[in-house]
């Protein structure tokens, strides 16, 4: 998740406010700012994107093939953004 600016989900709570002052940060190589829910270092997907959305069943689907009996998924009411809402449980993430 890629933006301009880090103005964009301004409604969107900071988890973390005693290590991270935003939700985004600049990156230098790319003259642009990224998406974080949590930390710096863990830049958000964008599962807005249909290649994304493949690519992370692929991931489960190669864990539930080696036969592993669930996954711990803490982060799911995370994985969409939308303008004018905390980005939290949103309907696309429950369709998803």
């Amino acid at each position: 998740m890629w933006s301009d600016t880090p103005d964009k989900y301004k409604e969107a709570r900071i988890m973390f406010m005693d290590e991270e002052s935003s939700n985004w940060t600049w990156d230098n190589e790319a003259k642009a700012y990224f998406w974080h829910r949590f930390y710096r270092h863990q830049p958000e997907l964008n599962f807005d994107n249909p290649e994304v959305q493949m690519e992370m069943i692929k991931v489960v689907d190669f864990w539930m093939k080696m036969g592993v009996n669930g996954l711990r998924l803490p982060s799911v009411p995370f994985l969409f953004e939308e303008e004018g809402t905390n980005c939290e449980n949103l309907p696309q993430t429950h369709a998803f």
